[in-house]
């Protein structure tokens, strides 16, 4: 056999053997687990069947009590009367005799007074004789009824007696009735049960069925039959243990032994009957148990081995089948490659056979044939690649030339951008250094403060520097009163051009109040509106300016608490009672080309302060910014009507309460606008 025969029947037989044998042990497997389940489902239902047919025997003869109890003969109640009570009893022991024939299960049938003294009994015995302290008469104390397994005091063997109170027809206790089976019966049943239809014969003669009561006693047994009430079970200990186990159910009634295996079930009752708490325990040998798995065992074991042989052979005749074939094409591909191709390609010796070595050949004729196309295309295109290659080259050369003409503007660049940022920084710095100089001119908080205990000032730029300022002095006036001068100033634009013109107005302030004495605030504009147009020059005929600002300004007499307020093109607004009053600002704009401007007047505003009053003072960029704080689109104003609602609701809040709630009610309205103008809020409460 060659070496490629060989591997091939190999090859075949370990095929067969790790396709078999999988197969058959996973099969053996699950035959084995079916059987070991139905040997368990049958042991199951052979201690089921038993103590079910026990509880229904147990709540039969139960029923046969409540029912004779009820006789008339036995609920009458007995009389203190000689001959009437001799004639009672007599009546109750005709009535058991009858009872007895009509119940032949019935070992004895004995009526007791409520004294435990006999009255009748059907084997006319003991009467008149008071009976032993036991069991049932224990548990007739406090139930109807009671049944225990012990010997009889009368029949002088192992009975079960059933006990059941007696009552009058006014529920007067007036006897016990007390019926006895003897375990003869018990023993009669069990066999009936055990050797019933559908048992398993083997296993049936091989079980060993043990009832014990709940004290471990023997109440039957179907392998000896004299051992009941003689002795405890050997095991009873260990078996209630389980019993007791709060895992105790359907799938651990199994108790595996070194030889045996044990099935216990315990009494489930029957209708309206609980039960007695008795035990059924079926044992049993393992190698009789198991006898049919050893035996499926033996028999898979045989049918692998029948089919192994036969596989075996079979592989190897599929193998020799399958490898001739090609070791007659592997001779045709060495002569192959030992002559040239156009020789044996015309060689059709091969090509004329009607087997896979034929398929093979001319399948391998037509590859070469392909194959020689193939290379004759490649070289083609190899050429036409050298080509391209030369032509990428000289774009490539064109392309690095491109890249230094761009690298070289690239350098160029970043010298400008670095120049920018130089000058950027300067700027930047600047404008830092302006906004220094800028809040220097503004009034200090803490001045504000002491003159306006409860106030607040929002001042929010735009940029780094502001077109927005607030300008406070206090003074005394010519009555000798103690006055508080405040403005607030839109200039016109923000950033660096706004903030030369805040200085303007700064300065202006401070010439026309503290320098000239002026205190009146219609006056004030006024002066300013002059000052401006005098400063930037735009009462020249070539002037285009038209740079100005609005104002709001106060004069508040601390003493007299008389507020006298104007403004341009800014309103103020006054808080009193919850009711909030617009101080509108006339049309006249501080500084602006003299020929464009209409003959306008500025007026005073006099309020006279109350305790609690709230004055707000602002610019417009507040009302300016766009956003929408429902995400609405395009963006919105926040506007007026929306200021005025937003004053009035946080005017009773404590004024820094005030200034949190403005700039956070800016910032979601802003969302992600950028700010519009620099804003300016102040906020006194007098």
């Amino acid at each position: 056999m060659s070496s490629i025969s060989f591997k091939m029947v190999v090859l075949c037989v370990a095929m067969v053997l790790l396709g078999s044998m999988p197969a058959f042990y996973f099969a053996y497997t699950e035959a084995r687990q079916k059987t070991e389940l139905d040997i368990k489902e049958s042991l199951l239902k052979e201690t089921a069947l038993t103590i079910t047919g026990i509880d229904r025997f147990l709540y039969e003869r139960i029923k046969d009590l409540f029912s004779i109890a009820k006789d008339p003969a036995f609920i009458a109640p007995f009389t203190v009367n000689a001959f009437k009570k001799q004639e009672r009893t007599a009546l109750i022991q005709r009535r058991l005799n009858e009872l007895i024939i009509a119940f032949p299960l019935y070992q004895s049938l004995t009526y007791f007074d409520t004294l435990r003294n006999y009255i009748a009994d059907t084997r006319i015995e003991n009467i008149g004789k008071k009976h032993n302290y036991s069991k049932y008469w224990l548990e007739l104390k406090y139930k109807e009824f009671a049944m225990d397994v012990s010997k009889s005091e009368s029949l002088r063997i192992p009975v079960i007696h059933f006990a059941k109170k007696i009552r009058d027809e006014k529920g007067h206790y007036v006897g016990v009735l007390v019926a006895r089976v003897s375990m003869d019966k018990l023993h009669e049943l069990f066999n009936e049960i055990i050797s019933g239809p559908g048992r398993q014969d083997e296993l049936r003669n091989n079980l060993e069925i043990v009832l014990v009561d709940n004290d471990g006693y023997i109440l039957f047994s179907n392998k000896n039959k004299f051992a009941a009430l003689t002795k405890r079970y050997p095991d009873i200990k260990y078996i209630k243990k389980i019993i007791e186990s709060p895992t105790f159910g359907r799938q651990n009634r199994f108790v595996n032994m070194e030889k045996e295996i044990f099935v216990l079930d315990t009494q489930k009752g029957y209708l309206d009957y609980a039960g007695s708490g008795w035990i059924i325990i079926a044992k049993a040998s393992k190698e009789v148990i198991f006898k049919p798995i050893l035996f499926l065992g033996d028999r898979y074991a045989r049918i692998a081995l029948i089919i192994c042989v036969i596989g075996i052979i079979i592989a190897i005749s599929v193998g020799r089948y399958f490898a001739q074939p090609i070791i007659s094409l592997n001779q045709a591909v060495e002569e192959m490659a030992e002559g040239e191709w156009n020789e044996i390609l015309s060689d059709g010796r091969m090509f004329r056979r009607h087997d896979e070595i034929g398929e093979l050949a001319r399948s391998f004729r037509n590859m070469s044939q392909q194959l020689d196309k193939k290379i004759k295309e490649q070289k083609e295109l190899n050429t036409q690649l050298v080509f391209k290659y030369e032509e990428i080259q000289q774009k490539t050369e064109e392309i690095q030339s491109q890249n230094e003409k761009i690298a070289q503007q690239k350098s160029e660049i970043e010298k400008v951008l670095a120049e920018i940022k130089l000058k950027n920084k300067n700027i930047t710095s600047s404008i830092n250094y302006a906004q220094r100089i800028q809040a220097a001119l503004l009034p200090e908080k803490e001045a504000i403060a002491r003159c306006f205990n409860q106030s607040f000032i929002l001042y929010k730029p735009k940029d780094i520097v502001s077109g927005d300022f607030y300008w406070f002095r206090q003074m005394i006036n010519d009555q000798g009163d103690p006055i508080a001068i405040m403005a607030v100033v839109d200039c016109t634009g923000h950033g660096v051009p706004g903030a030369l013109m805040s200085v303007i107005g700064s300065n202006l302030l401070y010439q026309i109040v503290v320098m000239e004495r002026l205190l009146d605030p219609a006056q004030i504009i006024k002066k300013m509106d002059l000052g401006v147009i005098k400063v930037l020059k735009q009462n020249e005929p070539s002037s285009n300016r038209q740079d100005g600002m609005d104002i709001s300004i106060f004069v508040y007499n601390q003493h007299t608490k008389e507020l006298i307020i104007a403004g341009t093109h800014q309103s103020a607004y006054m808080l009193r009672n919850n009711t909030l009053y617009e101080i509108k600002g006339d049309k006249f704009s501080v500084g602006g080309i003299i020929n464009t401007k209409a003959i306008r007047t500025v007026n005073n505003h006099t309020w006279h302060c109350m305790r609690g009053d709230m004055l707000y003072l602002c610019t417009d960029g507040y009302t300016d910014q766009f956003g929408n704080a429902d995400g609405g689109q395009p963006p919105v104003k926040f506007g007026k009507k929306f200021l005025r609602q937003l004053l009035k609701d946080i005017s009773c809040a404590d004024t820094c309460r005030q200034e949190s709630i403005l700039l956070e009610t800016h910032e979601m309205w802003r969302g992600k606008e950028t700010q519009t103008d620099d804003i300016t809020i102040i906020g006194i409460r007098f």
